[in-house]
């Protein structure tokens, strides 16, 4: 609604047509049927084959495609490459890689399972070693008996994240892409999102180990803390300059 009153007041008008248009916004990408799509007089909010990137399980292979290229190129062992920034993370859904799993699970490690393509910490569980591993299995296996089961990803659980004032949180930037011909980015700073509570790492509260709003609302004392779980850039540029840790940027 909000974009559509924005564009009505700059005097487009809206059309019931769902291939005569200038621009389409839909809220998914399977409401655009590319085939017609006239490139260069036409224009939606969704980029075709964009999942490579926005699902989980899409950047994982996306990434593992990407440093198993670089080997090829390079000629040496990328292996590393990936975990110097992403957690250790497999399919679910591939025997294989579950195989895998298994054998780098310790008995009490943590583990976090989620879907690949849900949004607001829907459908994230924590996996606390190999035992409620396989009682998660076993449970997956009666479900997929009635019904297809969802495709997940499980990785290892970072224990020692950077806190904010005791706090787990995230930072969330924006990027709009123009056009893909030219290519053609804006970007914005964004915010940072904190949890309610201090982080407890043996704790089984969710709104403690995920940053999303929809989970933070769920908790007992969002409503009184709810003014700290936002923080522009510039408190957050600030809070790091009266630490004594902001360098600047070039």
């Amino acid at each position: 609604w909000i974009i559509e009153n924005c564009l009505v007041n700059r005097g487009w008008e809206p059309s019931d047509n769902e291939d005569l248009f200038t621009l389409k916004w839909a809220e998914v990408k399977s409401h655009i049927n590319y085939d017609n799509f006239n490139e260069g007089k036409q224009i939606v909010n969704h980029i075709p084959s964009s999942s490579c990137i926005t699902t989980k399980a899409g950047l994982l292979n996306s990434l593992r495609s990407y440093f198993g290229s670089l080997q090829v190129a390079q000629g040496n062992d990328q292996s590393k490459g990936l975990s110097k920034f992403f957690p250790e993370t497999y399919r679910l859904g591939d025997c294989r890689e579950r195989e895998r799993l298994l054998s780098a699970m310790g008995e009490k490690e943590l583990w976090i399972c989620k879907p690949t393509n849900c949004n607001q910490g829907k459908g994230i569980f924590l996996i606390k070693g190999k035992e409620g591993f396989l009682q998660y299995m076993e449970k997956r296996r009666k479900l997929t008996q009635n019904q297809k089961a969802s495709t997940r990803i499980v990785q290892r659980y970072i224990n020692n994240p950077l806190l904010l004032n005791g706090k787990k949180f995230d930072i969330r930037v924006f990027l709009l892409v123009g056009s893909t011909r030219p290519f053609n980015v804006f970007f914005h700073t964004g915010y940072l999102r904190l949890t309610v509570n201090q982080y407890d790492k043996s704790s089984d509260d969710l709104s403690i180990h995920l940053t999303n709003q929809y989970v933070q609302k769920k908790s007992a004392n969002y409503l009184e803390s709810k003014d700290d779980t936002v923080w522009s850039m510039k408190q957050f540029q600030d809070y790091l300059i009266k630490k004594g840790t902001w360098k600047g940027l070039d």
